[in-house]
């Protein structure tokens, strides 16, 4: 995916000032950023949701806005973060949502369409929960049902907004192993937005990193991770530390530290 010279505005006030970046085959693409700096509406605007005011998104060479809705599902999953389903649906009836793209009012589910489903509620681990209805998950579950959905549309290529937002720790951790599982088995193309920088340096191989509707920084991950660059995007003198596993970076006030943050 190729993003070029893209602008978005709400009314007057201007939200993307003319960004461009490329989206790495089969790598994990962090989209990094304080709040208000443009990242959600950079992600809305890569699923299809709003349409920019200048320049352009471009998956295999084609503009996203001449590719029709269903044929986008067939090679972009979306995973938002709030999602709103009614709380009697059962596990399987959500995740078969996500054969939608390949069906039509008068095809019944083909036996590849059940492989699928079931495919995606293993692979998340959630199939113990399939004739369970949703509102009975904890918000860890759900989120992993949302997101077998989305594996169900069988797209070499995933979206997620914030999927750690509204979880605890151990579910956060269990989310982002998950993920990097899809793309170093699968070879899927993974982007999300993220706000914890600790999460994107340790799960991510791309960062594009944002500031007042702007690109600061792209690029592999260890280069982008370090005490300038991030002071350019949130405006705050961070520390970094590192060590064979990971890196580390710790918050940094009058010089002294006052917290740290582990992955």
């Amino acid at each position: 995916m190729e993003i070029n010279q893209l602008s978005f505005a709400y009314g007057k006030q201007a939200v993307l000032n003319a960004v461009s970046a490329r989206i790495e085959k089969g790598r994990v693409t962090a989209i990094l950023g304080p709040n208000g700096c443009g990242k959600t509406t950079l992600f809305q605007l890569m699923t299809k949701n709003l349409r920019p005011a200048g320049g352009s998104i471009r998956l295999n060479g084609k503009d996203i806005r001449d590719i029709p809705v269903k044929e986008f599902a067939r090679q972009v999953a979306i995973v938002h973060q709030d999602n709103v389903a009614p709380p009697d649906v059962p596990v399987k009836v959500l995740v078969a949502y996500g054969r939608t793209p390949y069906t039509t009012f008068y095809k019944q589910r083909s036996r590849e369409d059940q492989e699928m489903i079931e495919w995606a509620m293993e692979m998340t681990q959630v199939y113990a929960y399939r004739d369970q209805p949703i509102s009975s998950l904890s918000g860890g579950q759900r989120q992993r049902v949302w997101l077998a959905m989305a594996l169900a549309q069988k797209t070499g290529f995933l979206l997620l907004d914030e999927p750690t937002t509204y979880l605890d720790i151990r579910y956060q951790i269990e989310m982002l192993e998950l993920i990097r599982r899809l793309n170093r088995e699968l070879g899927m193309t993974i982007v999300m937005v993220v706000h914890d920088i600790n999460q994107a340096a340790h799960y991510s191989d791309e960062i594009i990193g944002m500031q007042g509707g702007k690109i600061i920084a792209a690029g592999n991950t260890a280069k982008v991770i370090n005490s300038d660059t991030l002071y350019e995007i949130f405006q705050v003198r961070l520390d970094i530390l590192e060590t064979e596993q990971s890196k580390f970076v710790l918050t940094v006030k009058n010089g002294e530290r006052e917290g740290v943050e582990k992955i």
